[in-house]
């Protein structure tokens, strides 16, 4: 096997020796695998796992294709030897290559592993720059890693990047301090929320504001008695109108938590996402699944009511928010009944079309039956 693996990178046939690697199912450290034999051959610096030109994240050019070899890499990262100037350019470029890919940031949790384990995460730090926009993952992972073995050094060093003047350094502080999970130290978890709660309490930039709520809510998910009163509170606090980075992210927190929210935390987001601008083509489609999200999780009632102000009061149609026309067509009988006759007691000529349009676009041989609510009509035949 080592004799192949170093035939395949000399020979130029890396490729088909990554992918293998990546199909196989033994973990990297279980004895005669390919990875682990990768591994073995990258750290007796018989090959150099790093040198392997990837392809772009379309996939064009390069020697390997790109998510092949982030996929691999994700499974060996922590195996592997190297110094941090040699192991830091290829995660931190293929994690800006994966761009708004879900799949972008598989490298980073396995980097802040091998940080940690190795002690490099204060070395590692010292190679990016703080005030550089580029930089801002990779230094907070540096914290994170930091974080695992010293959580209140970790904690003091990010409020030391919140209080900076530039933006760069500051949203450093803002992505780590949600990325920290604090675990068995409600005291950290207290000091880290009131931490972003003062900050937004201060009137920050919008994108800091957005990443501080998005920091908040990650929170929430792990310690919500610890940290939702003072969420509901910030959000009751806002008194202008919340920026379309921080809208975009209530609205994705919205869609991915739309199970686990409190009903109160719930209804102010939606609130908030009414302000939408319809330049915003993005963010109405974060709104539109959130909106859908909220009708499977059974919260119709602020799911319609975030839809019916978005069209009666922003304008917007249908066929804009079509995930959401799809939901409102799959309720049952007597909520799709309230709903279109809402529609048509509002006197909003905007609801009413957009009534028409969702009704109209009914498919199949089942007929749409709706009944008339008692409360505004007859209770029996006339």
């Amino acid at each position: 096997m080592r004799d192949e693996i170093k035939n395949a990178f000399d020979n130029g046939e890396v490729a088909s020796i990554i992918r293998r690697a990546v199909l196989e199912k033994e973990a990297a450290t279980s004895g005669d695998s390919i990875s682990a034999e990768l591994v073995l051959a990258h750290n007796g610096r018989h090959i150099d796992l790093f040198k392997i030109q990837p392809s772009s994240a379309n996939r064009e050019g390069g020697e390997v294709d790109f998510w092949t070899l982030q996929h691999f890499l994700s499974k060996v990262l922590v195996e592997l030897e190297a110094a941090p100037e040699d192991i830091l350019p290829r995660v931190k470029s293929m994690t800006a290559e994966g761009g708004n890919d879900l799949a972008a940031g598989a490298l980073c949790r396995p980097f802040r592993d091998w940080m940690q384990q190795r002690d490099q995460a204060a070395v590692v730090l010292g190679l990016l720059d703080e005030g550089a926009i580029p930089d801002i993952v990779m230094c907070s992972l540096c914290i994170e890693a930091i974080a695992l073995s010293d959580p209140d050094h970790a904690l003091s060093m990010i409020k030391d990047f919140l209080s900076k003047d530039r933006e760069a350094p500051r949203l450093i502080g803002a992505l780590a301090i949600g990325n920290i999970e604090f675990s068995g130290r409600p005291d950290l978890v207290e000091d880290a929320s009131e931490v972003a709660a003062r900050i937004l309490r201060n009137t920050p930039t919008d994108l800091l504001a957005a990443n501080l709520f998005g920091s908040l809510f990650q929170m929430h998910d792990r310690n919500p008695i610890l940290v939702e009163d003072l969420i509901l509170s910030l959000l009751r606090e806002a008194t202008a109108e919340p920026g379309p980075e921080t809208i975009h992210r209530l609205a994705k927190c919205l869609f991915v938590r739309a199970e686990n929210l409190s009903d109160s935390l719930t209804e102010k987001i939606a609130q908030l996402l009414v302000e939408v601008s319809p330049e915003n083509v993005g963010t109405l489609g974060e709104i539109d699944h959130a909106i859908s999200n909220l009708m499977r999780n059974g919260k119709t009632d602020v799911a319609l009511a975030l839809f019916k102000r978005l069209i009666a009061e922003k304008g917007f149609q249908a066929e804009q928010l079509e995930g959401s026309s799809r939901a409102i067509l799959s309720l049952d009988e007597p909520e799709i009944s309230n709903f279109a006759v809402d529609c048509l007691l509002s006197g909003s000529i905007r609801l009413g079309d957009a009534l028409a349009d969702i009704l109209m676009s009914q498919h199949g041989d089942d007929p749409l039956i709706l009944s008339l609510p008692r409360r505004v009509g007859p209770t029996g035949p006339r």
